[in-house]
């Protein structure tokens, strides 16, 4: 239990100061900005990686009511979020008719197919990356995505990114305090009973 609590703080304190930077970045969106915005995710998913040893056993995260498919799901539709090429005008950020918000996020998640992922580390990175359409390496989104009047859906795609983001952060919190120690009532207390 020690160790499944150590790596799940960790995680959150990573994904916390990933939060930071993308906040840094939104606030004033710049290439540097960006740049340490898309290290911090790097930075906090290798320290997630390090916690899937503790999935599949039915625990706090992959129970039926776990976070865990709004947490990292995989493939996503990049299409479901944002513009992809050749659809400009894509995805929930771009349908005005959507209003972004984590308990909408949360219900638009698999909505209508596994794929259609809203939410998690693979969301975020779309929207630090942008679409992956190189072989040699990552997607390359411009920071201009996110200022406002020069491209369509700036502040909408800022507002996405930010609830994705503090979405993720709860929901790591939530499987941390599953695991924290001294709390009679939680997953930890009852995992050690047996």
């Amino acid at each position: 239990g020690y160790l499944v609590y150590a790596s799940y703080t960790d995680t959150v304190n990573k994904a916390k100061t990933m939060q930071q930077s993308i906040e840094a970045f939104l606030k004033a969106p710049s290439q540097q900005g960006l740049e340490e915005a898309r290290k911090a995710w790097l930075n906090a998913r290798d320290f997630y990686g390090q916690t899937e040893a503790f999935r599949f056993y039915g625990g706090p995260i992959d129970s039926e009511k776990g976070p865990e498919g709004r947490i990292n799901s995989w493939p996503m539709d990049e299409s479901y979020v944002d513009y992809v090429q050749g659809n400009q005008s894509s995805g929930l950020i771009n349908n005005p008719k959507f209003k972004i918000s984590r308990k909408a996020l949360i219900a638009q998640n698999e909505r209508g197919g596994e794929e259609n992922i809203a939410t998690g580390w693979h969301a975020i990175e779309f929207l630090l990356w942008g679409q992956d359409l190189n072989e040699n390496g990552p997607g390359n989104r411009p920071f201009t995505d996110y200022v406002k009047g020069k491209a369509s859906g700036a502040e909408r795609r800022a507002t996405y990114l930010r609830e994705v983001t503090s979405l993720l952060v709860n929901d790591l919190q939530t499987v941390q305090q599953a695991w924290a120690p001294n709390m009679p009532r939680n997953y930890r207390a009852g995992f050690e009973k047996g």
